[in-house]
This record gives structure tokens, C-alpha cells and sequence, in this order.
């Protein structure tokens, strides 16, 4: 019997950065399982996060669909001086992402704990 694909999605704030939620995602983004992220994303969205942060480091599979909701919550982000960036991504993952154009529309660090080091940096810092 084939395997059905599954997601967990879990959230946390990072303490070291205000306004910022790291979102941990594991499995496959496909389309029985998009909404799911798409509910937390939505979530963050709408409430006190300014910066959210997925972390991709157990993350299968993303299908177009994931990563047309990734880009669709980043826009209320940015609107409200926030950002919605990747972290943790796969080979075949940051493939995708840069071959796709999305490098081009999302940030990505190495992992969450980078991504979250680069929030927590005065801004003078940042460059």
C-alpha cells in the first residue's frame, strides 16, 4: 500500500527576536495536506507576527501549491514591515526554490537559528 503523505506543523516564538515565530514544518506540502499550513500561516498572519520563519530542514516535498501560499502570506507580512523567510532548505528543495524564481521573492538562511540570529541583530547591523 502506498504511503500517504502526512505534515506536522509546530510553532514557536523565538525568544531572542520580538514579533518573530519560528514554524517548524515536517512532511510533505502537497494537495491533501496545504491546508493545514496554510490555517498556521494565516494565523501568524493576522496576528502580532511580524517576522515568520519556516523552517524546511524535515520537509519532504513541497508542491506548487506550498510554495504559492508561502509567497501569498508574505505579502501581509512585508505590507505590515515584516517578512515571511525559508530556512533549513534540502538540495532538491533549494533547487526548486531558485530555479522557480522564488529566491527572488522569499529570503532563506541556512537554518532557523541563523534566520533568527539575523532578527535579533540591530538594525545598524544588518547592513
Amino acid at each position: 500500500m502506498p504511503r500517504v503523505p502526512d505534515l506536522k506543523v509546530e510553532v514557536r516564538l523565538a525568544e531572542s527576536a520580538p514579533n518573530t515565530s519560528v514554524v517548524t514544518v515536517k512532511g510533505f506540502v502537497d494537495t491533501s495536506t496545504w491546508k493545514q499550513l496554510d490555517g498556521v500561516l494565516a494565523q501568524l498572519v493576522s496576528g502580532d507576527t511580524l517576522y515568520a520563519i519556516l523552517d524546511l530542514s524535515a520537509t519532504e516535498y513541497i508542491s506548487s501549491i506550498g510554495w504559492g501560499l508561502m509567497v501569498a502570506h508574505s505579502r501581509p507580512l512585508t505590507d505590515k514591515g515584516g517578512a515571511l523567510v525559508l530556512a533549513g532548505l534540502s538540495p532538491e528543495l533549494d533547487y526548486v526554490f531558485k530555479s522557480m524564481g522564488f529566491a527572488d521573492l522569499l529570503a532563506a538562511f541556512s537554518d532557523a537559528d541563523a534566520a533568527v540570529t539575523s532578527r535579533a541583530q540591530p538594525l545598524a547591523e544588518q547592513g
